[in-house]
């Protein structure tokens, strides 16, 4: 069941709001390991205390609910959350009554299929654990001598990647009388919100905390997806943040100006096995089966961070002649800014209003 929880709930520091002179506290509420298997963290201002530890409790069980509904291991913790996914995997051609917050993942989860023409599929989750095997074991030790796959390893897993057939595959949405439903079907259909799953939940910690009333926020969901609102001893409110350098980790390669808006990267750097001295990363192509080698990382800004998880993932697999056709028919529609470090060392931008400079 769940790992022990490290929480931290403190406070920082104090300090005066210079229009209105009360006191606003700044706290941090983190987890480690306790909810989707990586580490959040959540900063807020308010000079309500009573607020600030209503939040931190909102934030949990917001982070606990999505955790048990798009779990892909284990049954849910909490009843009220069965069937999650990994329950509807087990299940496979039975339709299936599910809660309605599932049911919208789900359904955002499909439209996402569609918007990317495919390159977004949460069907291929088999294909993902077959490579996501050669990176990892079940202790989260690397699999092979020096992280790097031997030839006959290697033409095994592609062999088996490219014949498994999802053509037969489906995922049927429906809602009747109230109630909201599922049903599945394929030969080797497997249910994978991973890469949704944790901007979805982060978006909705981000709804939660405006509802509230705050402004000054910072949400860390896996060093991957962030939501930032203001800062609060910025004149103009900017958080100035570095994009981290995928050939070189820990050093920022760019830096970005963002407020009230969402930040997701994808990159090859962090799950991936060597051949021939290639990352075969986590991030499949639904189109070719394969890790696909065009950028080092990918990020991309915009309001929603669910969807922005999603995008992270499907543009990832594009050639860039790729993404930057599909950008230029949806990217003033969508709001959606993307910088790249690309395999080569090039870095290559799409934006609108956001300002960035190199490191």
């Amino acid at each position: 069941m769940k790992k022990t929880l490290l929480l931290l709930l403190t406070i920082i520091s104090l300090m005066l709001l210079s229009a209105c002179k009360s006191p606003v506290e700044d706290y941090t509420k983190s987890f480690i390991n306790t909810y989707m298997d990586t580490y959040v963290r959540v900063d807020y201002s308010t000079d309500d205390e009573d607020l600030a530890l209503e939040i931190a409790t909102g934030v949990e069980n917001i982070l606990a609910k999505y955790d048990d509904l798009t779990n892909n291991f284990e049954l849910p913790d909490d009843d009220a959350y069965s069937p999650n996914i990994y329950e509807i995997n087990q299940n496979i051609g039975v339709k299936l009554a599910i809660h309605k917050d599932l049911y919208d993942v789900l359904v955002l989860s499909e439209e996402m299929k569609t918007l990317t023409d495919g390159y977004f599929d949460i069907g291929i989750g088999k294909l993902i654990d077959l490579w996501k095997a050669q990176m990892l074991d079940e202790y989260d030790e690397v699999v092979y001598p020096n992280n790097t796959m031997t030839e006959e390893a290697f033409n095994s897993v592609v062999a088996t990647a490219q014949a498994m057939d999802f053509s037969d595959s489906i995922i049927a949405l429906s809602e009747e009388n109230g109630l909201y439903y599922i049903e599945t079907a394929g030969t080797n259909l497997k249910l994978d919100l991973g890469a949704i799953a944790k901007g979805y939940a982060t978006q909705k910690i981000r709804e939660y905390l405006i509802e509230k009333g705050l402004t000054y926020f910072m949400i860390n969901n896996g060093t991957s997806s962030f939501v930032f609102g203001q800062k609060i001893d910025r004149e103009l409110g900017f958080f100035y943040i570095g994009l981290d350098n995928p050939t070189n980790p820990g050093n920022p390669y760019g830096i970005v100006h963002v407020k009230d808006i969402s930040l997701t990267t994808s990159g090859d750097y962090r799950q991936y096995v060597l051949y021939n001295d290639i990352k075969y990363h986590h991030i499949i192509s639904p189109k070719t089966k394969l890790p696909m080698h065009y950028y080092h990382s990918l990020s991309l800004i915009a309001d929603d961070a669910g969807i922005l998880d999603a995008l992270s993932t499907a543009l990832f697999s594009m050639s860039p002649e790729t993404l930057e056709t599909w950008l230029s028919g949806k990217q003033t529609e969508l709001g959606i800014e993307t910088i790249s470090y690309n395999i080569d060392g090039t870095i290559t931008t799409y934006l609108i209003d956001t300002y960035y400079e190199e490191a």
